[in-house]
């Protein structure tokens, strides 16, 4: 049994959906070894079944999803027979409240690179107190060194938010230039002089399994924990990301480009004791679109 819960963010915001295509990157990275996008789902990751039966892990919630300064991760990201999409919602300042965008979209890298595995390799630069507009005791900067597909494309900063309070939860900030494209029209100086855009994921919590939150009155983006396994004898936890399919909007022409983007997919993630994300499997309308592997990890300081 599924539990939904509901974060609702306060503040006047006004709500609109977009769909866009990131700007070209044709620089794909080669990487041995990397997964066949014909492999069998988590193939790279063998794993036994959920165990959810007991009480929670023995381990404190952040032993999974470690960020101490220096700490990197390299992943190979493998594409599949599916073209992999990308949802987020953007919330600009305007006037006394702020307009919320909700982008749809494709990397136009998966089919102009001459390679179908990218290189995705981030690690964490320092600790801030705080993330774009939030404040957060247990926050952290990330530097992205390689992002071949743009999985952060346009950002100007990024971080990982946690909060321990009640229950241990991180968020993906991100921050992105008032000129980013899809960003609404500024003043009458255009884009000089306007505050910066902030995106807000939910990426990891602690709860019980079946347990499915999502930020917002009816929420189209949430994540679910599905429970624990192990993972090549490690202990690592199981979430479902779900963003459900868009609607027909107006101004967009109803096309077969334009339904793809509107195209509901999941994202499977794998976190393990020690080490964090090890393993991500993005599916849309049930097809295996892309998949990321972990390469490498380097534990911070």
């Amino acid at each position: 049994m599924k539990t939904l819960l509901v974060l609702v963010l306060l503040g006047l915001v006004v709500f609109a959906v977009v769909q866009w295509d990131t700007s070209s990157k044709t620089a794909a990275g080669n990487v041995a070894n990397a997964s066949s996008a014909n492999d069998p789902p988590g193939s790279s990751v063998p794993r036994a079944p959920s165990s959810n039966d007991g009480g929670p892990p023995a381990e404190s919630p952040s032993a999974f999803f470690p960020h101490s300064i220096g700490a990197q991760w390299v992943y190979a990201i493998s594409l599949g027979p599916a073209v992999p999409l990308e949802y987020r919602v953007v919330k600009w300042p305007s006037g006394g409240g702020a307009v919320a965008i909700a982008e749809r979209g494709r990397f136009p890298a998966a089919s102009h690179a001459d390679s179908s595995s990218f290189l995705l390799s981030f690690r964490v630069l320092r600790s801030t107190s705080t993330q774009a507009s939030s404040r957060y005791p247990d926050g952290v900067e990330l530097a992205v060194d390689q992002d071949d597909l743009g999985i952060f494309e346009h950002h100007d900063h990024l971080f990982w938010a946690a909060t321990s309070d009640d229950r241990f939860m991180v968020d993906e900030v991100t921050s992105y230039p008032p000129d980013t494209p899809g960003a609404p029209g500024g003043g009458a100086w255009g884009s000089w002089g306007q505050a910066d855009g902030e995106g807000r994921r939910l990426v990891f919590f602690a709860d019980k399994p079946g347990t499915e939150i999502g930020y917002g009155d009816d929420p189209a983006d949430t994540l679910l924990l599905v429970g624990t396994e192990s993972c090549t004898g490690t202990p690592c936890l199981h979430f479902v990301r779900a963003v459900r399919a868009g609607e027909a909007q107006t101004g967009i022409p109803n096309t077969p480009d334009s339904r793809y983007l509107d195209s509901s997919f999941t994202e499977d993630t794998w976190f393990a004791k020690d080490t964090g994300l090890i393993r991500l499997e993005q599916r849309v309308n049930g097809r295996l679109s892309m998949s990321w592997s972990l390469q490498r990890y380097a534990p911070g300081q």
